[in-house]
């Protein structure tokens, strides 16, 4: 049979305006995006997942390239000769950059008769030099050795500072003109080439968002629309859901750039994130729509749970904003900012479009037909054996805790790159044969100038220098203590020692220190520094490795500051905040959900119960990951709040409709299957939806986001999973009535203490009991209880007056005037004829009740239901008891 899925209140096209204004401004919006002053750009350098406060303590830092020319044979004349002229090209083409060569840099020899600074330019362009020394002296120099040239001999480096005033932009940009003109230079030569750098990085990560954005984008936009189709089999349907996601995105993004954010590996999570949502909260839309005139009526339908829905998601996410990293922050706000536009559009922007397209027929297909059968299979297990499934979601989350303590956080920004990514393979290269291109320093200061050439300080540098030596992850260091061991073994000929004589060490520096001594002390040779070469990127090892060598700091002399510095140890830093940042955001999320479900239920209890669902897959999620050993880092680390506020979307969905079809039902289990049956279908395809979103990030280029999508996937699984069985048992066990209900139920001031019958209820207990009767206005003068009739109903005055009276032979005679708190009719209920008329004096509100109500009251709340049979016993014996005192006075009299 078919049926209308959308049929139009008004006439068709009547809703065109409005859909096509909202199109207009999007289409607007989009080209500010783009082209206008609040345009996004990428920004993939590592500052905006670092602590603004761990930045600062770093200060700004020059962007610095290192080019590695290679050769199969050894570098011999021929080919020092062409890395200088190669050099030589990089100096012209930089411009403002510092270039500092293996060919260039000045080296300290021993000339027999003097010291003198000699670089291997002068050394290919002078006899006299080539004479008194030895090219092989020139490149086994232990201050060149691992920093310019490698330990075989074999490459060459040619070390290039970018100008500090480039922004990160101009930075990448002159970094990769710089490279190409090297790349071209070498290219005759015969020599290998390979670069790395922080600006060939972020370029990489910018092509890499690129490129994610052009394919996950068309995937993600073919899986919903295969979703759709499959779902409605309608393409009008297809066209307005997906015109709601592009507006709810560029909605995002607009916010996005609006607060001065950028597009880098956390935010670009922003588009799959908001387009995902949205398609729920279209399939909710639809599925509503198939069973209402118009759809504005079903928009009206699903308000509840969608206002709902997009509150605790958007306050979900807003629990991130309080992470220290910017990139987590401006994630979090223009995200939260996106899914309340997307729930807005599809409150009202939805349906004006669907009104303006018309309806579509849909018949019952084979994916129906096994949903349903789902539903009803679902429905019985989980009435059956609800206790088992909550006492299984109670331990799943216990289990998802204990995980939870093994967490561990790590990131790596260059393996987080394809393997064959070539930035990643000549990182690789680079760092193998010169172990300074990639590492840290430790920063030593004294307010005391000179203190950096005490022999106690530099004897203690030099024992630290030896002890890094042993550790695994350090391949060599480098630093004022290099120099001066060369150097006072120049002049005085003692091998390996340091000067024990500061004046001594000064004058050395003075004499023959090579150009970059500078770069390892100040003027006042009051500050020294060590430069700790490493290529280990992943964050934990980093992290293991500082702990260890801050331990070892307290050797030095008293009174100095020591400070390790440098980006692998504030993005070691930032990511280890990660897990302490990750549980307050969590706890604020999950807090502030509670409190949501705490009204909306009007009970703490119930939100308790409300919220269950919801909580087992985040906690399997952390237990997963945990258990597993599966790195938390700055973009998985953002599923269980993003899991968090998705999964309360069908939960809430679940729950509210199961609160309808339970006062309508007098079976609590008939009101199960009846809602799964009702929801199944929104709730299966939204989870097909959002999980083909999430795993459209697994073809990006960044194994972090392809984690990230894998995560997401499997934890709304989960959730679905949930909120197929956990949902179920708990609107079976838990006293379930929506802030809604209770705003509609008007009793009165304390309605416990004025009305009998509600005698011992809390507010809330009789507002369910008032939710399960019939709260109805009789207008004066309408007589509802008629003598001698059958006993249907019982009736509670809540507001107004009414007359009971008795006909005898014709003649009304009054018995009494009843008003606020009355029963009635419950003597001729239990008697079943009626033993007086009842007829309203003023307009009343009651309390209309019968024998079905009160056995749906007592399967669904059996506790007040058990008050409302008390309190009944207790008027009728007091009505009694009066009764037997009137005919006492009577007899007497």
């Amino acid at each position: 049979m078919n049926r209308p899925l959308a049929s139009p209140a008004m006439p068709a096209g009547q809703g065109l305006l409005p859909a096509a204004f909202g199109a207009l401004v999007a289409l607007a919006v989009a080209i500010w995006l783009g082209m206008g002053p609040g345009g996004l750009h990428f920004d993939p350098s590592t500052d905006a997942l670092i602590a603004p406060e761990d930045l600062q303590a770093d200060g700004p830092a020059a962007e610095e390239l290192m080019m590695l020319l290679s050769a199969d044979s050894g570098l011999h004349r021929e080919q020092l000769t062409a890395i200088d002229q190669i050099t030589r090209q990089i100096e012209a083409a930089g411009q403002q950059a510092q270039v500092r060569a293996l060919t260039t840099v000045q080296i300290p020899v021993d000339l027999a008769d003097s010291v003198e600074l000699v670089s291997i330019r002068d050394w290919l362009t002078s006899p006299p030099i080539q004479a008194r020394i030895a090219l092989d002296a020139l490149l086994t120099h232990p201050l060149v050795v691992g920093r310019l040239v490698s330990e075989n001999q074999q490459s060459a480096g040619v070390l290039v500072t970018l100008a500090s005033e480039l922004s990160p932009s101009e930075a990448r940009d002159e970094a990769a003109r710089l490279v190409d003109t090297a790349r071209r230079a070498t290219e005759a030569t015969g020599l290998g080439f390979a670069a790395t750098g922080t600006p060939l990085i972020a370029a990489a990560v910018t092509d890499g968002l690129r490129l994610q954005l052009q394919q996950s984008l068309p995937l993600l936009a073919l899986a919903f629309v295969a979703v759709l189709l499959l779902a409605f089999r309608c393409i009008r349907l297809v066209l307005v859901a997906v015109g709601s996601v592009a507006l709810a995105v560029i909605a995002g993004l607009a916010a996005l750039a609006a607060i001065g954010g950028t597009l880098n590996l956390v935010t670009t999570l922003i588009v799959p994130l908001i387009a995902t949502l949205t398609v729920a909260y279209q399939m909710h839309l639809l599925s509503a729509a198939e069973a209402h005139a118009s759809p504005q009526q079903a928009a009206r339908a699903i308000a509840l749970p969608l206002l709902v829905t997009a509150l605790t998601t958007a306050l979900g996410l807003l629990a991130l904003a309080v992470h220290p990293t910017p990139a987590i922050r401006s994630f979090a706000l223009a995200s939260a900012m996106g899914v309340l536009a997307s729930a807005l559009i599809t409150r009202y922007w939805s349906p004006q479009a669907l009104s303006a397209l018309g309806a579509c027929p849909r018949s019952q297909g084979l994916l129906d037909q096994w949903l349903e059968a789902l539903a009803k299979t679902t429905a019985g297990w989980s009435a059956r054996h609800g206790r088992w499934i909550l006492r299984i979601a109670v331990l799943s989350v216990i289990f998802g805790a204990a995980g939870a303590l093994q967490l561990r956080t790590e990131a790596n920004l260059v393996d987080d790159l394809p393997a064959d990514n070539p930035v990643r393979q000549e990182f690789a290269t680079v760092t193998q044969a010169l172990w300074s291109t990639h590492g840290f320093s430790l920063q030593v200061r004294s307010a005391t100038p000179g203190a950096a050439l005490q022999p106690d300080l530099l004897q203690a540098l030099d024992a630290l220098q030896q002890w890094l030596a042993t550790q695994p992850e350090i391949d060599g260091s480098y630093g004022l203590t290099n120099i001066l061991r060369e150097l006072n073994g120049l002049f005085s000929g003692q091998t390996n020692a340091l000067p024990d004589n500061p004046i001594l060490a000064k004058q050395l520096l003075i004499a023959a220190a090579p150009d970059d001594v500078y770069d390892y002390t100040n003027l006042k040779f009051s500050t020294s520094r060590l430069h700790i070469g490493t290529a280990v990127q992943n964050t934990r090892q980093i992290t293991a490795l500082v702990e260890r060598i801050e331990r070892r700091l307290a050797a030095l002399p008293a009174g100095l500051d020591a400070q390790l510095t440098g980006t692998p140890i504030t993005f070691s830093r930032t990511v280890n905040k990660l897990t302490g940042g990750q549980a307050v955001s969590f706890l604020a999320a999950f807090a502030a959900i509670f409190v949501i479900l705490a009204v909306v239920f009007a009970s703490a209890r119930a939100a308790a119960f409300a919220i269950l669902p919801n909580i087992v897959p985040v906690a399997l999620f952390f237990g997963l990951i945990g258990w597993m050993g599966l790195p938390l880092g700055p973009t998985t680390a953002l599923v269980a709040c993003i899991v968090l506020g998705i999964a309360v979307d069908d939960t809430l969905h679940y729950l509210v409709r199961f609160n309808e079809r339970a006062r309508e039902m007098a079976d609590a289990r008939d009101a199960t299957q009846q809602t799964l049956r009702d929801v199944i279908r929104p709730i299966t395809l939204t989870t097909v939806a959002t999980c083909l979103g999430f795993l459209t990030l697994s073809i990006s280029p960044f194994e972090s986001q392809v984690l990230f999508g894998w995560l997401a996937a499997a934890t709304l699984a989960i959730a679905w999973l949930c909120d197929l069985t956990v949902a179920p048992a708990v609107g079976l066990r838990a006293d379930l009535v929506t802030l809604w209900d209770v705003l509609r139920v008007d009793l009165g001031k304390a309605p416990q203490d004025s009305i009998p019958l509600l005698d011992g209820m809390s507010p809330r207990q009789a507002r369910l009991f008032a939710l399960l009767s019939n709260l109805r206005t009789i207008p004066a003068g309408t007589q509802f209880i008629r003598e001698g009739d059958l006993a249907h109903d019982i009736y509670v005055i809540v507001e107004g007056r009414a007359r009971v009276w008795v006909d005898r032979q014709g003649e009304a005679v009054t018995i009494n005037t009843v008003a606020r708190g009355t029963t009635l009719g419950e003597t001729g209920y239990f008697a079943s004829r009626r033993t007086a008329s009842v007829t309203a004096e003023t307009n009343l509100r009651v309390l209309d009740f019968d024998t079905d109500d009160l056995e749906r009251l007592r399967q669904r709340h059996p506790r007040v239901a058990a008050l409302v049979y008390r309190n009944l016993n207790s008027i009728q014996a007091e009505r009694l008891a009066r009764a037997t005192r009137q005919i006492a006075d009577h007899h007497c009299d």
